[in-house]
């Protein structure tokens, strides 16, 4: 029995989309970020994003963000850079010595908790569960107010 998407939609229906950073809600494990498997190798979430968007990654260069959310999966947040690009953006940011991500953390969490409740109110409203729900977010094919 083949699954209805392709691995790319399957992919893609696991980020939560907001008006600014696509949310990976997909597996990750002990770092901060999202992880995938996807062809037989194992990604972080972020750089299958960049992979799916731009074809590759350039050798040798990291997937930074614009947005300083490491669970992020928009690619108009990601570019290729360097390690030193990398740590001349974490001393901008004022992430040096300190806890990378607090903020972000927040964020998220606040945009999740909003998310959430807005999809149990759309699934009481359509009389559906509550991941059904989320799926037709996902796909499109319900959306969330703002």
């Amino acid at each position: 029995m083949s699954s209805q998407y392709t691995p790319e939609q399957r992919f893609w229906n696991r980020a939560f989309k907001t008006n600014s950073c696509w949310l990976w809600l997909g597996p990750h494990g002990r770092s901060e970020y999202g992880g995938i498997s996807y062809k037989g190798k194992q990604y972080k979430s972020h750089h299958l994003a960049y992979i799916l968007t731009h074809g590759s990654r350039p050798d040798g260069l990291f997937i930074l963000h614009t947005c300083d959310n490491p669970k992020c999966v928009n690619p108009d947040h990601l570019y290729a850079g360097t390690h030193a690009d990398n740590m001349h953006d974490r001393k901008r940011r004022g992430r040096y010595g300190k806890n990378p991500c607090v903020a972000t953390y927040q964020l998220q969490a606040e945009l999740l908790a909003r998310a959430t409740e807005q999809v149990r109110r759309l699934a009481a409203a359509r009389g559906i569960s509550v991941s059904t729900a989320w799926r037709r977010v996902q796909s499109g094919e319900e959306t969330l107010e703002d």
